[in-house]
């Protein structure tokens, strides 16, 4: 079921016959969440047990569905945007290092 149709769209795109899909999927804007995927990944963690250890010093109570969105979206933005800093700061030089080393 699942898996054959998505082999059969992979195939599609990979002949450039995807469409609609193939077009969404070959957007330039998925490079830069690419680039900061691995940062992201590094830092979202580190966000979560903050935000974990300062609300472990209040009350301790049920929070709704709205504050538990609003949390989400608080560390994913936080994620992207110090992902960002740590992508200028450490990985982009690194990659430059690394293309001039072994040219």
């Amino acid at each position: 079921g699942w898996a054959l149709a998505l082999s059969i769209q992979i195939m599609l795109c990979q002949c450039s016959l995807g469409g609609f899909i193939n077009s969404l999927l070959s957007w330039k804007g998925w490079l830069v969440l690419s680039r900061l995927s691995y940062s992201v990944y590094l830092i979202h963690s580190s966000l979560i047990f903050g935000i974990i250890n300062i609300q472990m010093r209040g009350t301790f109570f049920l929070q709704p569905d709205f504050q538990m969105a609003v949390h989400y979206l608080g560390v994913l933005c936080m994620s992207y945007l110090w992902g960002a800093v740590l992508y200028l700061v450490v990985e982009l030089p690194v990659a430059k290092l690394e293309r001039i080393t072994y040219r």
